[in-house]
């Protein structure tokens, strides 16, 4: 919390009623983790949800990063951001009625609430 104050960084209330999101699990591939993501979608129910991951670029840059146990982190990054802007995902959040929301947002109607 200090170092949130002192860089004017938002950090999400407890009981706020955001709740988070679960991740892909053991999907390995762009498209399991892609139908994983669909399925995890589907079965959120009303309300607001974080879902926290890490998207990149399959760069040279980012192959240089890695440790024992999690060296293709390249690989993995791009995955996650080829999920987040698949067609299939898109369609999905839109026949399911799911607004996206930016941490500006949370912050904003954080700050509604607080001012009530």
């Amino acid at each position: 919390m200090k170092l949130a104050k002192q860089y004017n960084l938002y950090v999400l209330p407890s009981g706020s009623g955001v709740r988070m999101a679960g991740g892909s699990g053991n999907a390995k591939t762009t498209e399991e983790r892609t139908v994983k993501f669909i399925e995890i979608l589907r079965g959120l129910k009303p309300g607001t949800y974080l879902f926290v991951d890490h998207p990149g670029l399959d760069t040279p840059e980012m192959r240089a990063i890695g440790h024992t146990g999690y060296e293709d982190v390249a690989h993995d990054r791009q995955a996650v951001t080829d999920v987040f802007t698949s067609e299939q995902v898109k369609r999905a959040l839109d026949e399911l009625g799911i607004k996206l929301l930016s941490y500006a947002d949370l912050k904003n109607a954080s700050s509604m609430c607080d001012a009530r």
